[in-house]
């Protein structure tokens, strides 16, 4: 009887583990130039920077207000979105990861932070966004600029 109850706990251990993150975004048969545009679109502050293969976007550090976020400028707490587009072609996945960060030390003019966490519920409001972008955008496309010729 006890390892019936041993084989079950084992099968729910391994299902439950299996559940699809709400950080992520899987199976995007999109084009990849309409993913970026949907993640710069849906970041907050402006225009993300992004690492040289455009694979990697990291947010401005920002605080959030209400259902708005301003410029994190020498405050105690700060956060930073992170999206990685992942695979090297179709289909690709969308990851989200909103770091929260506290001041430690340093002068104000040069303090210093460190990781406190990571901060789910941010992460599945930009996973929102750019899946809401991304559904607009799969809308308006035209099908011929979709193929490239060359």
């Amino acid at each position: 009887m006890s390892r019936h109850w041993i084989v079950i706990l084992g099968f729910l251990l391994l299902t439950s583990c299996a559940a699809r993150s709400p950080r992520r975004l899987d199976n995007l048969n999109l084009a990849l130039k309409s993913i970026q545009a949907s993640i710069i679109e849906s970041l907050p502050l402006g225009k993300p920077a992004a690492d040289r293969r455009g694979m990697i976007y990291r947010s401005r550090y920002f605080i959030p207000v209400g259902r708005k976020v301003r410029l994190a400028e020498r405050s105690n707490v700060r956060f930073q979105a992170v999206v990685y587009i992942l695979g090297s072609s179709r289909p690709y996945s969308v990851e989200v990861e909103v770091v929260r960060q506290k001041r430690t030390g340093g002068p104000w003019t040069n303090p210093i932070y460190t990781d406190v966490g990571k901060d789910n519920r941010m992460a599945q409001i930009i996973v929102r966004r750019i899946q809401k972008r991304l559904y607009h955008r799969s809308n308006k496309k035209n099908v011929v600029d979709d193929f490239r010729v060359f």
